[in-house]
């Protein structure tokens, strides 16, 4: 453990220099000092858990899903989630529970008090008694907070502990500064308010209630640190940096991705390394894939998100064709045991168009959002440099793939097919509770709130989802047991570590295919995956896929294929999945 007096030489520099590019030489070691406090405070209290190293492995899959997804009257919904868990703990070892704390708006993110869990949900003993089965990944949402918080309650009055915690304006700033900041969003950056303590312009890179903090002053960082370590001391394994991008602030530039908001994933990750190095910060920036590799490579986060890949997919299905696909997959070549990239295709937000803008051209895109619109998906838009563009797609996962005009078995396997591409490739997979059964767009969510995101929030009763679970009739079943199916093999496998090695293949326009092979390199996998409704027939040479034997095996259901004249003949009927090791 650490000692009292001090923290080690090294990482305390780590901290002190990251202090001083933020705040200044002047005012870093005073900074530093508050800083090592709250982590003395904590150091009595984490586990020696805390202590190892995390190693991500063939095992870890994410499950994303809200604390109230699933409800029961009289009956807090973490313990309904809890019982819910059970049927997947054997595939799933990771669970993202979104809207833990107490909130005023936007399903969880406008937190009212980051320490404090809605009381519908439960209390920390529910929480705790999940991650005695599975790893908690927690959302640490650091670039606002509530309206309807103490905190901002507190500034309004003018209370001398809270003056600048939040960017406010005597006078509206000129426009030309306002237009310069990056926002994913169409309203207005600044909101007038009547506070106690006067008229104000007040900062909000999101909505209304939303209100940004201010990490120019020093004490916000000190209750922010506070905040993360209480997570940790509640049993978070994983960090989610909510909206990192945007945390430091300065009028006239864009106030996205600056170098101080790169720096200050790298303190919370130097101060964690001191105190919990077995806790991995994930970096949440929906920004275009090379942009978004900084955040590994200059060893910030421990994780970042494969934006890129949702909006890919729905390209390569959409026009039968995986060459993209295929491309960008060969440039991911970075990741290791304590690095690594998460494969969503759907979550509690959208589809990433942001995120392949470096990937997909322009008119391209607009396909995607033609045939998202046709589904009865929505678009949420940002403003770039005056421009409306598209920022996401509101959809479900299954309703952006779903053709209504063929039967509902040629959808599944359609669908299952799209899973077993994001199970397949490096990186490690995660699962939006909605896609886990093949859940439709909920429109009536949607013209409930007017808000476009809810689309794809769905809440479900207990008994809802024990009938999607035990009646083998129901698509809803027959997704959920495929995907578990697929994960049941994927799991056992070393070859889909997701730092093993990763290689495209281009045999046919319409089939997904790439080599995975394992880290100690004595484990190889041939992923097929045809995209179409058609049978593809294909000739795999030998020596093109390195086996060195005359035989593959699939996996997934034990059939092997023989090679003749050192090529094998295989036929992939729609949408058919083959994971051939060899």
């Amino acid at each position: 453990m650490l000692k009292k007096e001090k923290l080690p030489q090294n990482k305390r520099k780590k901290i002190i220099k990251n202090l001083e590019f933020l705040y200044g030489k002047k005012e870093a070691l005073s900074i530093y000092k508050e800083i090592e406090k709250i982590i003395f405070r904590y150091q009595k209290k984490l586990k020696k858990e805390r202590f190892k190293r995390n190693y991500f492995s063939e095992k870890d899959v994410i499950l994303i899903v809200y604390g109230d997804n699933i409800v029961k009257k009289k009956e807090p919904s973490l313990l309904t989630l809890k019982k819910f868990l059970k049927n997947i703990k054997n595939y799933i070892n990771i669970v993202h529970i979104i809207g833990l704390f107490l909130y005023s708006s936007d399903r969880g993110f406008s937190i009212i008090d980051f320490k404090k869990i809605n009381p519908r949900l439960g209390k920390f003993t529910h929480l705790k008694k999940i991650k005695k089965d599975f790893s908690l990944l927690v959302d640490f949402v650091c670039n606002h907070i509530s309206s309807k918080s103490e905190w901002f309650k507190k500034f309004a009055k003018g209370h001398k502990e809270y003056k600048n915690f939040f960017i406010a304006f005597d006078k509206k700033p000129p426009q030309k500064e306002i237009e310069c900041v990056y926002r994913p969003r169409t309203t207005s950056l600044l909101v007038y308010r009547k506070l106690p303590i006067g008229k104000k312009w007040i900062w909000r890179t999101f909505c209304h209630d939303q209100i940004d903090l201010n990490y120019q002053n020093p004490k916000v960082l000190f209750k922010m640190v506070d905040v993360l370590l209480h997570y940790v001391e509640n049993g978070a394994k994983f960090i989610r940096l909510d909206a990192i991008g945007y945390v430091w602030k300065k009028l006239g530039t864009s106030c996205f991705l600056t170098k101080e908001s790169h720096i200050f994933v790298q303190l919370l990750r130097n101060i964690l390394d001191t105190i919990a190095p077995g806790v991995s910060l994930i970096a949440e920036v929906n920004v275009n894939f090379k942009e978004n590799i900084n955040y590994l490579k200059a060893n910030e986060a421990q994780l970042i998100y494969n934006f890129p890949l949702s909006s890919l997919l729905l390209f390569t299905f959409y026009q039968k064709n995986t060459r993209k696909i295929l491309k960008f997959l060969d440039t991911i070549n970075f990741t290791s045991k304590t690095k690594n990239i998460i494969n969503i295709l759907d979550c509690h937000d959208g589809i990433s168009v942001v995120g392949a803008e470096d990937i997909l051209k322009r008119e391209e895109i607009e396909k995607i959002k033609k045939e998202v619109i046709e589904k009865g998906g929505k678009i949420n838009y940002k403003i770039e440099k005056g421009r409306k563009l598209p920022y996401e797609f509101n959809i479900t996962w299954w309703s952006a793939l779903e053709d209504k005009e063929k039967p509902e078995i040629l959808n599944i396997k359609k669908y299952i097919a799209s899973r077993a591409i994001q199970f397949s490739i490096k990186g490690i997979p995660a699962i939006y509770f909605l896609g886990l059964f093949g859940k439709e767009n909920c429109l009536s969510c949607f013209k409930k709130t007017g808000k476009t995101r809810d689309i794809n929030r769905k809440r479900f009763t207990e008994n809802q989802i024990k009938r999607f679970i035990s009646n083998p009739k129901r698509k809803e079943n027959k997704v959920f047991n495929e995907i578990l199916r697929l994960l049941k093999y994927r799991n056992k496998e070393k070859a889909f570590h997701p730092a093993g090695n990763q290689k495209s293949l281009f045999l046919d326009k319409k089939v997904f295919s790439i080599i995975r092979t394992s880290p100690n390199k004595k484990e190889k996998i041939l992923v097929l995956v045809n995209i179409s409704d058609e049978n593809i027939y294909l000739k795999v040479k030998q020596n093109k896929i390195g086996a060195k034997k005359e035989y593959l095996f699939n996996i997934l259901d034990r059939t092997v294929y023989l090679a003749e004249n050192g090529e094998f003949n295989i036929v992939l009927c729609p949408y058919q999945v083959l994971w051939l090791k060899y």
